[in-house]
């Protein structure tokens, strides 16, 4: 059973008083143990000491270990590592397991839990009492047990689930040098292992004080804050910790469930506290800490690490390598900009996967970044079929090296912290060979592991592995709850407090028998464990600071939340308390200053940037067509940065046939179709005659030898696109015989303009003459805009509106060409034109056909002057919404930082159609 001491604690002047005696302090996390050593620190400066030796202050696993050490009595302390790697080798060796459950890694991770709970709380016997009676999860670690200890005695190892039970026993013997006081500081409880090795000490004469170092202050003033979701609540948190921050005020922030929320404070907290970090190259500390660490694997070089690891001499996916290449940790200045080169080719080419013998060959022979490829490939295929940890260790290690990893990149203070943590992740790896001197064979048989096995499991050590980076000490602390113990503050914010977190809901372990662990009052077994450990926590922490802010989100993942239970008195909610508005982000301060210039304050002001025209030496060298009118109309900055700087987004491979493939091909049997068929009354006779569908293969043969597809496409795809395209051309023929009469005039019709000083490349679908006029015909392979934006002044889609400009037409209309929904789209002088065309007047337009066209033309003109003058303003299109909106599928919106405006429209839903 859990137990609390409930000693009176010492006072600071007491503690400080048994340190310098030769006491001990023993706490119960690292976090505090660093507090008391800043604090003991701190005293002794004040008090005028210029040296004094270090206090024995430390946690209780490093405390353990210490005396472990110096009274050795053989045997070498196990690391989590190897543990979990045994138990995982144990598993996977057991014949009685499914083979889908044996390489599973968490059936490991949850056996080396119930290792420790045995241990901790004394179950073992639970394991043999309950019998047959067990469930089948207590039977199968029952089995392991006995492997498991069998291995861990054959090779000399302890494991650290039973290291206090060993020092109690040592300490019992006499056999450790002990101080003459150990104090106990932060222990909320004791469990029966802890308990033992305190009567220990006390048995051997030890002054032992296990009440711990506590705040002893009366509870502190609680305000309760609801929010609506947990984005509000932590913007509120940072703004009111920059308000009540004070040089040498120590605030707190404690959250329950920390890991849930780490990500969004982090990204909050910085904007807030640390305005700065939005800009390249910030320098200095954030000014906080958060007391959680993330997987050594999300450290952005340990990423960078693993992803080149991972790169095999065959193909290997497109994004495995850019992931690899991209990064700055592997090439820099002009070699990065090769190898980006070498990437946004393969991904125009539509290609989802590459190899390094390809990127070798597109860099050029006489480059250094090929002739480090060539070493890697060199390295991967002399590279044994297997091998053991410390074999691969010093491979990868090499490997890297002749790669020029990291070769000419300045580190910063975390980039080094992160770099020794992946040296001391890689000398773990090495040491798992000696998991295979336990007698436990290896899954995967004798001869050691493939390159493959070997990264992955490399890369699920790292994700194991919690890094969390040295920072100075900070004023400012985000601490989970456990972390929080003995620690006090001078305000302190309790944030998400709702009734699913706090208390927490039962988690018990699988492989111990439930009711053995409620007995025990081991954390997670039960609802009254957790209301009970949560009561303890809360009655601590509340006394850590005079005033508390409690807060929660009403409202998660669509999920109403209520308070807490401890928080849900009626005084407590019904407290009024103010939104905290001000805001230090330089999103927020421009726009602030924005507002306060326009008062007419008498304040400087910085004028705009003028607008850069086009110039004469400029004009030959701008290109696309009326894909220049369409961006300058979405949002001129798009069309200004786009087509004037050159910049665009990266493409992304698809499966199979590209858009743009299919776009192709659809043009290109539309061309041959209509080179050959010519008129109304061909197509007529080839229907009538049967002879169509027929007609409609054989082009399609015809234009798949012609055109030319990205590499790569898998001959059962290129059947079914021909399919597709047969298809396809005998449903637009159904649309084109409900036509009257007509001749194809032109087919991809190149026609040069200039508007408003702007050459514009025309390329026509297709010109059709009827009766007493002509019409433009324009292919879509996908989505087509409503026929409203035909009467916009800023047009989603002018390209009509640009084809208008090279002669005299009776209908312009889009050939909406998609399976099952095959049908002009467009306007016309009259009725009848063709099939489903209306005349502008029926519903969109007051004026006639020629009022229209002039409209059209002064829309066109218009956008070509704006562009050809440098209007490059961020303006996208506000009649544009829902998926239609040009911030939607803007790759640029980076360049432009519109979505720091908050001023985007990308989500509102849209229902409109063409019709």
């Amino acid at each position: 059973m859990v137990e609390s001491l409930n000693m009176k604690s010492p006072a600071p002047d007491e503690l400080i008083a048994r340190l310098k005696g030769g006491g001990a302090v023993v706490t119960v996390n690292r976090r505090l143990a660093r507090s008391l050593h800043s604090s003991y620190d701190a005293r002794l400066r004040a008090s005028g000491a210029l040296a004094w030796p270090t206090p024995a202050i430390m946690p209780l696993s490093a405390w353990l270990e210490s005396l472990w050490a110096g009274a050795w009595q053989g045997g070498s302390l196990m690391d989590s590592a190897r543990s979990l790697a045994l138990w995982e080798r144990i598993i996977a060796s057991d014949k009685a397991l499914p083979d889908v459950l044996a390489g599973n890694r968490s059936l490991a991770r949850f056996a080396a839990d119930a290792y420790s709970i045995i241990h901790e709380y004394g179950l073992r016997a639970s394991l043999v009492q309950s019998g047959p009676f067990l469930t089948e999860e207590a039977t199968a670690f029952r089995r392991w047990l006995g492997s498991y200890e069998d291995a861990v005695a054959r090779v000399n190892w302890v494991d650290p689930a039973s290291l206090s039970a060993r020092v109690a026993a040592l300490i019992e013997s006499g056999k450790c040098v002990l101080p003459h006081s150990v104090i106990f500081a932060g222990f909320d409880e004791f469990t029966p292992a802890q308990r033992r090795l305190v009567e220990a000490l006390r048995s051997s004469g030890i002054d032992v004080d296990a009440g711990g170092y506590a705040a002893s202050a009366p509870a502190g003033a609680v305000t309760v804050r609801p929010y609506v979701d947990e984005r509000e609540e932590v913007e509120q948190a940072g703004r009111w910790i920059r308000r009540m921050a004070r040089p040498g005020a120590r605030i707190g922030l404690i959250c329950p469930e920390l890991g849930v929320y780490r990500d969004l404070i982090k990204r909050e907290f910085d904007a807030e506290l640390y305005p700065a970090s939005v800009l390249p190259d910030a320098g200095g500390e954030p000014g906080y800490n958060i007391s959680l660490g993330l997987p050594l694997s999300s450290e952005p070089l340990v990423r960078s690490g693993l992803d080149i690891l991972a790169i095999g001499p065959g193909a290997a996916s497109l994004d495995a390598l850019s992931a690899a290449f991209m990064s700055p940790y592997f090439a820099t200045g002009a070699g990065h900009t090769l190898i980006a080169g070498v990437d946004a080719v393969l991904r125009r080419d539509n290609r989802t996967s590459a190899s390094l013998a390809e990127y070798r060959r597109r860099l050029g022979s006489d480059t250094g970044l090929a002739s480090r490829l060539g070493r890697w490939l060199d390295r991967l295929n002399n590279a044994p079929r297997k091998a053991g940890y410390a074999w691969w260790t010093g491979a990868f290690d090499a490997l890297l090296g002749d790669m020029g990893w990291l070769c000419d990149v300045k580190l910063s203070s975390n980039e080094y912290q992160a770099l020794s943590a992946w040296h001391r992740l890689l000398y773990t790896f090495a040491s798992l060979d000696g998991v295979g001197q336990s007698g436990v064979p290896d899954k995967g048989g004798r001869g050691g592991l493939t390159a493959q096995e070997a990264v992955a499991r490399l890369a699920a050590l790292a994700s194991e592995t919690i890094h969390q980076p040295e920072t100075p000490q900070a004023d400012i602390e985000v601490l989970g709850l456990l972390e929080a113990t003995g620690l006090e503050f001078d305000a302190l914010w309790l944030m998400g407090c709702h009734e699913g977190a706090l208390p927490a809901s039962p988690s018990p372990n699988p492989f111990i028998p439930l009711e053995a662990q409620r007995a025990a009052g081991v954390p997670h077994s039960s609802h009254e464990r957790e209301l009970a450990f949560a009561a303890r926590a809360l009655n601590r922490v509340l006394r850590a600071a005079p005033s508390i802010v409690v807060s929660y989100p009403r409202r998660i993942d669509e999920r109403e939340m209520r308070p807490s239970p401890f928080f849900a008195t009626d005084a407590a909610l019904a407290a009024p308390f103010d939104m905290v508005k001000s805001s230090a982000r330089l999103r927020d301060a421009v726009f602030q200053r924005a507002d306060f210039l326009d008062h007419d304050h008498d304040l400087e002001k910085v004028p705009d940037e003028p607008a850069i025209p086009v110039t004469e030496a400029e004009r030959p060298y701008i290109k696309g067509g009326t894909a220049i009118l369409k961006d300058q109309s979405l949002c001129p900055f798009k069309a200004f940065a786009t087509y004037r700087l050159r910049a665009c987004g990266i493409a992304v491979p698809e499966p199979g046939l590209s858009p743009r493939d299919k776009g192709s091909l659809l043009h290109a049997a539309m061309r041959g179709f209509w080179d050959k068929v010519v008129d109304s009354e061909r197509l007529r006779e080839l229907s009538a005659g049967g002879s169509l569908p027929g007609f409609a293969a054989s082009m399609t043969e015809e234009i798949f030898a012609e055109v030319r597809l990205s590499s790569g496409i898998s001959p059962r795809l290129i059947e079914l696109e021909k399919e597709r395209i047969r298809a396809l051309l005998l449903d637009w023929a159904d649309k084109e015989l409900a036509r009257g009469a007509f001749k194809v005039k032109a087919v991809e019709l190149k026609t040069e303009l200039n508007i408003a000083g702007l050459p514009i490349t025309c390329r026509l679908d297709r010109v059709d003459e009827i009766s007493g006029g002509e019409v433009i015909i324009d292919y879509k392979t996908g989505a087509v805009k409503s026929p409203a934006d035909f009467f916009r002044k800023r047009p989603a889609d002018p390209q009509l509106q640009v084809y208008s400009l090279t002669g005299a037409y009776d209908a312009v209309s889009f050939a909406k060409v998609v399976p099952g929904d095959c049908r002009f789209v467009g306007v016309s002088k009259a009725e009848e034109t063709l099939p489903g065309v209306r005349p502008p007047g029926v519903r969109y337009w007051e004026g006639d056909w020629a009022a229209l066209m002039e409209f059209w033309k002064a829309t066109v003109e218009g956008l070509a002057a704006a562009f050809m003058a440098g209007e490059a303003s961020v303006d996208p299109n506000p009649e544009l919404k829902g998926m239609e909106a040009p911030c939607a599928h803007c790759d640029l919106t980076v360049l432009c930082r519109i979505t720091e405006t908050g001023n985007v429209n990308m989500a509102e839903e849209d229902t409109r159609t063409d019709d």
